[in-house]
């Protein structure tokens, strides 16, 4: 592959990781020539875990480990010990299915392929290793809700304190005016409040519950998009809306029980039990869109997911839990 081939290539593809100094051999060559071309060229090479073996088009037939050819007859034919079928990637996939791939199939170097099936390079153990280790610190930084790489990550680190200062205070000064939103929304619910104080009692509980679903979804959410093998956004969210309905009818009991404990009517274990169930689903659904909406926007998400999300989330849930009570308590009076 040339370098300006290479080069269109993303930094973190299969392309960018292969080396291109390693041995092949034909399936006609015999073991003892195989050894003797390993022998002579073993200063040559970057990594000898393996012998790829090629076909005159070169695509790619089979491997050959080195036990394996020394330990063969050197009369046998490269043909008869390599080993067929083997494991590959394209040099556009993602480089950490390098890993994966080698760690399931347990072999020590991954062959990279172009559609065709020509044998274009390998990534070797040594940058199996390197990028297992990137990979973890990258996804380590996800979850915390960094989406930059570390060269990136580590020069925020020396900003001054008052490009931080614009940086972070943006997303605070949506939480305030939210909070002043639901406290004018609070307000206008005072005939309410005043003739049931249940209501303030619980508005602390339904906040909290919009609070911790919305952080719990979101960090498993931003850990889960990391492996990239194992997300799929529509089986993603069928499964999440399954675990939101689990955690409605958990926390929805809790909530009835508290609510009869303090003396609470049947309207009012009513409107606790859709409160419950909407403000979960309200949070979840916050949590799941603006941390997405922010990385397709290209802005950092540790910065403005979590307040903005918590600011959301508690209007929401407030909304809700006003609403449903006013509505229920119209219907019944």
């Amino acid at each position: 592959m040339s370098l300006e081939k290479l080069k269109t290539y993303y930094s973190e593809s299969a392309a960018r990781a292969m080396i291109s100094d390693f041995p092949v051999c034909r399936p006609n060559q015999s073991v003892e020539e195989a050894r003797s071309y390993i022998l002579e060229g073993a200063r040559h090479f970057e990594t000898i875990n393996y012998i790829y073996v090629i076909g005159d088009d070169k695509k790619l037939l089979g491997t050959v480990s080195l036990r394996e050819l020394f330990q063969a007859e050197k009369e046998r034919k490269i043909s008869g010990i390599m080993k067929t079928g083997p494991v590959f990637l394209h040099p556009h996939s993602d480089q950490e299915k390098a890993v994966l791939l080698a760690l399931h199939n347990n072999i020590k170097a991954v062959p990279v392929v172009d559609q065709n099936h020509i044998l274009l390079g390998i990534i070797p153990s040594d940058k199996i290793l390197q990028i297992l280790h990137s990979e973890h610190v990258e996804d380590l930084l996800r979850v915390a809700g960094i989406t930059k790489s570390i060269e990136e990550v580590a020069h925020l680190g020396k900003e001054s304190s008052f490009k931080l200062f614009g940086r972070r205070i943006p997303s605070l000064l949506i939480g305030l005016f939210a909070g002043i939103v639901a406290a004018w929304w609070i307000s206008s619910f005072e005939h309410m409040i005043e003739a049931e104080f249940l209501f303030v009692a619980f508005i602390p509980a339904v906040v909290y519950l919009s609070d911790a679903v919305g952080t719990q979804t979101q960090i498993l959410f931003i850990r889960d998009m990391t492996f990239a093998e194992l997300f799929r956004t529509s089986s993603y969210i069928i499964q999440e809306l399954k675990v939101g309905l689990l955690i409605s009818i958990a926390l929805s009991m809790l909530f009835i029980g508290g609510g009869f404990l303090m003396g609470g009517s049947v309207q009012f274990a009513a409107i606790l039990v859709i409160t419950v169930v909407l403000s979960v689903f309200a949070a979840m659904a916050v949590s799941l869109f603006v941390p997405w909406l922010l990385i397709r926007l290209k802005h950092d998400p540790a910065l403005a997911s979590g307040p903005f999300s918590t600011a959301v989330s508690d209007v929401f849930s407030l909304v809700i839990y006003f609403t449903v009570a006013s509505v229920i308590l119209n219907l019944f009076s």
